[in-house]
């Protein structure tokens, strides 16, 4: 009789017994990534799994009292295993809204800006930096910029090519 599933109680012994490599190997060979759930692999004592075990997730019961390694060992037979959220990066710090970043490109969802970006805009980028320097000083306070010159010189292409090159940087344009 073939079984739909094999079961690795992984511990020092385990790995020093005679026919669990084989039998643990053939699983493997099976589903070699893991997606289907052939293999399952349970901790009971203190070991590291050896090569190509090693990355591999398994169920740990450790150090549990019998109740609560019995309710993880089912949970994990039962394939609810699996985190339902991905984890944080390291080191990055814990979000406090939990937004996603906006893909690159996406205008914010508050986008009041009349006129469509010059796809023939150049130069200007002294103009460009400062206006950004002084619009990014790291306060968190109302800034606002003011152009002044005479009428046809640019203004107001300057101010619409500084708002869609920076427009990731803010959650609203107004």
């Amino acid at each position: 009789m073939e079984a739909a599933r094999t079961i690795a109680v992984l511990s020092p012994n385990y790995f020093t017994a005679r026919f669990t490599q084989s039998e643990w190997q053939a699983a493997f060979a099976q589903d070699p990534t893991g997606e289907k759930g052939l293999l399952l692999l349970v901790r009971v004592r203190r070991c590291d799994p050896p090569g190509i075990l090693a990355p591999r997730v398994y169920i740990d019961l450790v150090g549990l009292a019998e109740d609560a390694a019995q309710e993880k060992l089912l949970t994990g037979v039962r394939g609810g295993k699996s985190p339902t959220t991905a984890p944080s990066f390291p080191g990055a710090s814990s979000r406090t809204v939990p937004t996603r970043p906006r893909f690159p490109g996406v205008l914010p969802p508050i986008w009041n800006v009349p006129h469509q970006r010059n796809r023939n805009f150049i130069g200007r980028d002294q103009l460009l930096d400062a206006m950004h320097q002084a619009l990014s000083s790291g306060q968190t306070a109302a800034l606002t910029q003011a152009l002044s010159g005479l009428g046809g010189i640019g203004k107001t292409q300057l101010v619409v090519e500084y708002a869609y090159r920076h427009a990731a940087d803010y959650v609203l344009v107004w």
